[in-house]
């Protein structure tokens, strides 16, 4: 299940079945496809099952039983070796690390990421291409047999069924169980902070990011490591974290200079936003060149692929942020094209409309310095005569209102 409305269900013979409940809602209302995925005596294998959980029960109301997790179950096995930290895998590379893959196989989910990250509004498309359907197939048929089998196997001979099936139950009753939820949590924060402290525990400080080993506990915990607890455990980690951070930008640079119309996906995005602002200038500074890279390319993609009907629902969520990141002036946003314009402004206004509402809910939650404090503080004081829509003044207006009373 890719989205919301795709549901593939495929079997150990290799076919695949694809429900469209955008075309037709009612497989879940009437049919029996909610049957099928809360059935005890049928087998569902997933990779990432936390979020299809989620979202099935955020929609339908349905809870997943008798799963049988590809991720986890690797994860429960690396346990079992002695690590103490998840590696984050997709299927290729799960395929890869398992010798379950193939030329073909690579092609097609190659084939069907790319689909994926052109543009959102592709999958909501009907009716949908046979080249859309085979390569969302051939995706379902990476998980089984052979990936399913081969890790069943490791599982069943290092007696893991116990605190797999565990580690499964969690992640899909996560999203009704608020407890469960914050534990597992609180359980991989301690398991990092456990790595961190290792690392900070050896003699030789003068170790670097570049001598940690590829895929070790260690590396992986520098990489995750909030940059503040760092600093809060020794000047070493936060040393070693500004160097990771450092690290991951070269990457990030390297990608956007060989794509021309490179997708930014929403962790890279967030992963920005959240350095923009560092206390190293040697980080803050490549983060904004590359925001402003980036932006440039995002814009540029939206106003070729959208046009002045597009709806946000429609657009990719980390297009949804680049607009946001923008601040148009009410009285100059003409630098920009008539499209990015009006969509920013919808933007805005949809943000404006949620935080109303939470203010109505819960009083005053923003603080000055956040950027959105100070956009809609700006649109409140301009005049009606602006470029601004006349409703994005007088919610801002309102808004300001409430936070001064």
């Amino acid at each position: 299940m890719e989205n919301s409305h795709l549901f593939l269900v495929g079997t150990c013979s290799g076919d695949v079945y694809l429900f469209d409940t955008q075309e037709n809602v009612a497989l879940f209302t009437e049919g029996d496809l909610h049957s099928l995925l809360e059935s005890d005596n049928i087998l569902k294998v997933m990779k990432g099952c936390r979020t299809d959980s989620y979202i099935l029960y955020r929609q339908f109301k349905v809870t997943l039983h008798n799963v049988f997790d590809v991720k986890i179950a690797d994860d429960v096995i690396e346990e079992h070796n002695g690590r103490l930290l998840h590696q984050r895998l997709n299927i290729q590379e799960l395929c890869e690390k398992h010798s379950t893959y193939s030329r073909v196989m690579a092609e097609h989910i190659a084939k069907f990421k790319e689909q994926s990250a052109a543009q959102t509004e592709l999958w909501e498309t009907r009716p949908l291409t046979a080249d859309m359907m085979s390569s969302a197939a051939n995706l379902v048929r990476a998980l089984i047999p052979d990936l399913y089998e081969k890790l069943k196997c490791c599982i069943e001979n290092n007696q893991l069924e116990k605190i797999l099936s565990e580690r499964i139950q969690e992640e899909v009753t996560c999203c009704q169980d608020h407890d469960r939820n914050e534990q597992q949590k609180q359980r991989r924060k301690d398991n990092l902070m456990r790595v961190i402290h290792s690392i900070n525990d050896q003699p030789d400080k003068s170790t670097k990011y570049s001598g940690l080993t590829v895929d070790s506990d260690e590396k992986l915990a520098v990489d995750r490591v909030n940059y503040w607890e760092a600093k809060e455990v020794s000047p070493f980690i936060a040393r070693l974290k500004v160097q990771s951070i450092l690290s991951y930008l070269d990457q990030i640079d390297e990608k956007v200079r060989s794509e021309e119309e490179y997708p930014v996906a929403k962790f890279i995005w967030q992963f920005l936003s959240t350095n923009e602002s560092h206390p190293n200038s040697l980080v803050s500074g490549p983060v904004r060149k590359l925001q402003e890279r980036i932006r440039e390319i995002t814009l540029k993609r939206i106003e070729q692929n959208y046009s002045m009907d597009t709806k946000l629902e429609d657009m990719a969520t980390t297009e949804l942020w680049v607009l946001e990141s923008l601040f148009l002036k009410p009285t100059d946003d003409c630098q920009y094209p008539d499209v990015i314009s009006r969509l920013y402004w919808l933007v805005f206004e949809t943000k404006l409309d949620k935080n109303i509402e939470l203010f109505q809910k819960w009083g005053k939650r923003r603080k000055e310095y956040e950027p959105f404090y100070k956009k809609f503080m700006f649109y409140a004081e301009k005049t009606k005569a602006s470029r601004m829509p006349s409703s994005v003044h007088e919610k801002s207006r309102e808004l300001k209102l409430a936070y001064e009373n």
